[in-house]
């Protein structure tokens, strides 16, 4: 008995997983795609090479910036150590009103590079040792492994 109940619990949680609505990622703005066409062309150099590209809300942040709700998701064959590169990429950005923060990762790693809109301007985010009591972070700031 115990295990058919928990049998028939796990059929209902993956039921009710498989059944939720999937929401559509939020498309990029017209007025933005030279932009981000102009930060794929600054990472694609050398041996990095931009595979793949989406937009999310930003979520985590209590303070991130509303008039800026967009994340671009850049994912790239290899992360190099350049965090210059990754600034002067995301440059192109900063005139780019709805998008206002860049995740650049590598596929399958866990590693990623945020920069955000602070002060008008894509800059990297920087490491946080704690969260909020709501367990989100301040704007501008990043959980990093130690």
């Amino acid at each position: 008995m115990f295990k058919q109940t928990l049998t028939t619990l796990g059929i209902l949680a993956v039921t009710q997983i498989i059944l939720q609505p999937v929401q559509a990622s939020p498309k990029i703005p017209p007025t933005c795609n030279a932009a981000v066409q102009a930060t794929k062309t600054a990472l694609n150099r050398g041996s990095v090479q931009v595979t793949g590209v989406s937009t999310h809300q930003i979520r985590g942040y209590h303070n991130n910036p509303a008039q800026s709700p967009l994340r671009l998701s850049l994912t790239v064959n290899t992360l190099p150590k350049a965090p210059k590169l990754y600034q002067r990429a995301a440059k192109s950005l900063n005139g780019c009103k709805s998008i206002g923060m860049v995740t650049i990762g590598q596929r399958k790693t866990g590693v990623v590079v945020n920069l955000g809109k602070i002060d008008g301007q894509m800059k990297p985010f920087r490491c946080a040792e704690i969260t909020t009591p709501t367990g989100t972070l301040p704007w501008g700031y990043e959980l990093c492994s130690w």
